[in-house]
């Protein structure tokens, strides 16, 4: 079964429960073997949020690095450019797509579609 907090809290209820009233026991399991238990999850939980706190800190500390390494990165794509063209074969190992290669516009689809656009409508009497 996968950690809940809201279980937990009731388990946590449960051995003050198990404490205040010594009727209610079960023959396998002491009141102190559970208070143990919820003890062990405490700490058990504590090591999880301080995982979870350092964890944090790394990514944010690796997003930060790459956010520099990225704005040198697209600095050094267009020097890549300017020196050698927009068809050389050095910009698909860098991931671009060459100038030949691009897919080019079908002609005259903007004027029709401006075209459609500016249509009158007949004034109504």
């Amino acid at each position: 079964m996968r950690y809940n907090e809201k279980v937990f809290k009731v388990m946590v209820i449960l051995a003050k429960l198990m404490k205040e009233n010594p009727q209610i026991k079960l023959d396998d399991l002491s009141e102190e073997d559970f208070k143990k238990m919820v003890e062990k999850m405490d700490l058990i939980n504590d090591n999880v949020t301080e995982a979870e706190n350092k964890l944090f800190a790394t990514e944010k500390e690796r997003n930060d690095h790459f956010t520099k390494m990225n704005a040198f990165a697209l600095r050094l794509k267009s020097l890549i450019v300017a020196i050698y063209g927009p068809d050389s074969p050095l910009l698909k190992q860098i991931g671009l797509v060459l100038k030949s290669e691009r897919k080019k516009g079908k002609k005259g689809a903007n004027s029709k579609k401006a075209a459609e656009k500016t249509v009158t409508q007949p004034v109504k009497p």
